[in-house]
């Protein structure tokens, strides 16, 4: 993302540069009077800057709508982790129960096998 902002950057900057360098060019060039030039360069940097702040609020504006857009998933990820996380747990709680209850089980009926042995052995 740093990458893309820097790339952003040095476009706007190499667009601003080249424009005002072109527009300053165009007018050096032209019949005028030096007042009238003067007014002409001063006039084409500012529309320059001015379109140069433009891109750059709305860069920023769409830097902002894809951060807001990846934060927006980025939460609906965790949530659905969370879910899945609290789902999985509550089933091993469930099948930890189920694991329990059986070898009890398994412990009543040895028991009561070696029980029954034992009585059989004394007859």
């Amino acid at each position: 993302m740093k990458d893309d902002t820097s790339k952003v950057k040095t476009f706007l900057l190499g667009a601003l540069i080249g424009g005002t360098v072109g527009a300053v060019t165009a007018l050096l060039f032209a019949p005028k009077s030096g007042r009238e030039l003067r007014r002409d360069i001063v006039d084409s940097t500012t529309d320059m800057y001015d379109k140069a702040n433009d891109l750059i609020q709305e860069a920023k504006q769409k830097t902002n709508n894809i951060v807001d857009s990846v934060k927006r998933q980025a939460d609906s990820f965790l949530h659905k982790v969370g879910d899945y996380y609290e789902d999985a747990n509550g089933q091993i709680s469930t099948s930890t129960e189920s694991v329990q209850q059986r070898f009890e089980s398994l412990k009543d009926a040895a028991r009561t096998g070696a029980d029954a042995f034992k009585t059989e052995l004394k007859k």
